[in-house]
């Protein structure tokens, strides 16, 4: 991860000043040094890059024998053909919402190693409400923020999907669901599923109602338990474990 830096000509001055916007950027720097990992392992971007869609992720534990779950479809899946791609892994592929469904019914997104569910990853399984996207061209459907109408679908737990599919380890997680992540992050360590790399999207500042501090406060409690933060680019984050990535089988 290349962090943070603070920019006095971006602050819009040319030496550091005593005010809000100094001291709330001087913070976040401090913030994302302390989290990260040291340099030293290789990364790569996968995904449509031109679109905003990759993701940059570790490829040292990653191979044709690797389980990658991901939860969020939206209208691009460049980031898990460009892993099949690459490595050769199955990828199970979760989205309930309308604009997933669309996305996955396209005949340029179907591969035999893509298994695509059109059901939630929660917390804990149950039935939830799918919220319309304020700006229905980005088509993000949230089951957190929004209105209370929409179609309600199954929601299921990492663990669940594992087990329904048989899947003994992850090798890696990627998760961008609007808001929902707070919860399924939360079960990781609840549940203490041994996940060596994590690709999430954090959504504060993304979508209203969303706290910083639920950020600060997921992030911290990962690297308590041993996640560094490997690569960040605006609100995704990949996650790194070094004491799980060495244990093999997990």
């Amino acid at each position: 991860m290349k962090a943070p830096m603070i920019s006095y000509a971006v602050l819009g001055r040319t030496a550091p000043s005593m005010d809000r916007a100094y001291w709330k950027a001087l913070r976040h720097d401090l913030f994302y040094r302390f989290l990260a990992r040291r340099p030293g392992l290789k990364l790569e971007a996968l995904g449509d890059v031109s679109r905003n869609f990759a993701w940059t992720v570790c490829p040292e534990n990653l191979h044709e024998k690797s389980a990658v779950i991901s939860a969020g479809v939206g209208q691009d899946v460049s980031f898990e053909l460009a892993l099949i791609r690459r490595f050769g892994c199955r990828v199970i592929l979760l989205d309930p919402s309308p604009t997933g469904l669309a996305t996955m019914a396209l005949a340029d997104n179907q591969h035999p190693k893509l298994c695509f569910l059109p059901y939630a990853l929660v917390g804990y399984d149950r039935k939830i409400i799918l919220h319309p996207p304020e700006n229905p061209e980005e088509g993000s459907f949230s089951s957190v923020v929004g209105t209370k109408t929409g179609p309600t679908v199954d929601g299921f737990s990492l663990g669940t999907v594992m087990k329904k599919h048989g899947i003994g380890h992850i090798d890696l997680l990627k998760i961008d669901i609007e808001g929902a992540e707070y919860e399924v992050m939360d079960s990781i360590l609840r549940h203490k599923t041994r996940i060596p790399q994590i690709c999430v999207e954090y959504h504060n500042k993304v979508l209203p109602g969303i706290r910083t501090s639920s950020t600060a406060r997921s992030l911290l409690q990962f690297w308590a338990a041993g996640w560094r933060i490997l690569h960040k680019s605006g609100s995704n984050h990949t996650l790194w474990n070094d004491w799980l990535a060495r244990k093999p089988g997990y």
